[in-house]
């Protein structure tokens, strides 16, 4: 008879494999808490279902979610933007509108520093003291370390609209450089007639390298002074204290030679008038003056003669200015 079948023989186990399980990838605490940079689709339906919300009250706490910020989209101003600056439709719209744009005017945001004008009508300020305060306005604006400027710097113009441009550097408050520092120096003593401004513009040399700065001159009763802006301390603000232009000039071109700079040409400006509404452009460089080839001591005899006759200079080139048909 046939063997009967041993029920308790055991099934065989299949062969385990000896291949490590594929890893699991980890996903770490930095990569939850990316956001997904999905373009926007902010159609008619998306911007209806969008209401603004302000939660912002005199006795609620500052909170800046971005769900309680108010709605910017809805008004169609985000889309106009785009037609204008013709940027890529698929770039996130919230990336590139500032959301606090309606919240100018709220007592919440805190105001931004801005500096003040100097009583400069003080009776009890000398000049000394006025031009002293004049430049401590001027060097309270940061100077502007990178390529692009934020303001109109052309100077062949009509006084008035650079004065134009010294009310909105005032009232943006950003960066400046040499040239907008040159015009606030001369929209601070545009009411003072009893000084003459005159523009000094250096060009200077370094490693073949050739680099440009302007100040601005100002003469009160034979005493010189110096107002403007710079990245060296001593290539801006001279005290009035000097006894010629030309004793400031040498002052510079040393000042120069110890950064390594080799002034190559200084232009001076005839006397810039006192009157706002003056539509007359400056005559920003009407001397030229070339180092290079040139002694320092002709130079300073030059530079002397020329401030004692500009003024006669300026009446006469008003003179044929006017007679010209």
């Amino acid at each position: 008879m046939p063997d009967k079948p041993n029920s308790k023989i055991k099934p065989k186990s299949k062969k385990r494999s000896t291949t490590p399980p594929p890893k699991k990838e980890s996903t770490t605490s930095t990569e939850k808490l990316k956001p997904t940079l999905e373009p926007l689709n902010l159609g008619e339906a998306t911007r209806k279902s969008c209401k603004p919300t302000y939660p912002f009250n005199g006795t609620s706490s500052l909170n800046l979610q971005p769900s309680h910020l108010p709605n910017i989209f809805a008004s169609g101003e985000v889309d106009k933007l785009f037609v204008e600056i013709k940027r890529d439709p698929n770039v996130r719209k919230d990336l590139i509108v500032n959301p606090f744009s309606l919240l100018q005017n709220s007592d919440i945001l805190p105001s931004v520093p801005r500096p003040k004008l100097p009583q400069l009508s003080n009776s009890k300020w000398s000049m000394y003291d006025r031009m002293e305060k004049i430049q401590e306005f001027i060097n309270k604006f940061e100077y502007n370390y990178v390529e692009q400027y934020f303001f109109d710097i052309s100077r062949q113009r009509p006084l008035f609209s650079i004065m134009e441009t010294c009310r909105e550097i005032i009232r943006e408050c950003l960066p400046i450089r040499c040239v907008e520092g040159t015009f606030l120096a001369l929209y601070c003593t545009q009411s003072m007639e009893e000084v003459d401004r005159f523009s000094v513009f250096f060009k200077t040399c370094m490693k073949q390298r050739i680099y440009r700065h302007i100040v601005c001159c100002v003469k009160y009763k034979n005493r010189f002074g110096v107002l403007g802006i710079s990245r060296k301390s001593d290539l801006m603000y001279k005290p009035l204290e000097y006894n010629s232009l030309s004793e400031i000039l040498n002052e510079f071109v040393n000042c120069y030679l110890r950064y390594g700079h080799v002034v190559q040409s200084i232009k001076i400006s005839l006397p810039i008038p006192h009157q706002i509404s003056c539509k007359e452009t400056p005559h920003w460089n009407y001397l030229n003056l070339d180092l290079t080839t040139t002694e320092w001591q002709d130079i300073s005899i030059t530079v002397d003669k020329f401030i004692q006759d500009s003024p006669k200079i300026l009446q006469n080139l008003r003179k044929k200015k006017r007679s010209s048909p």
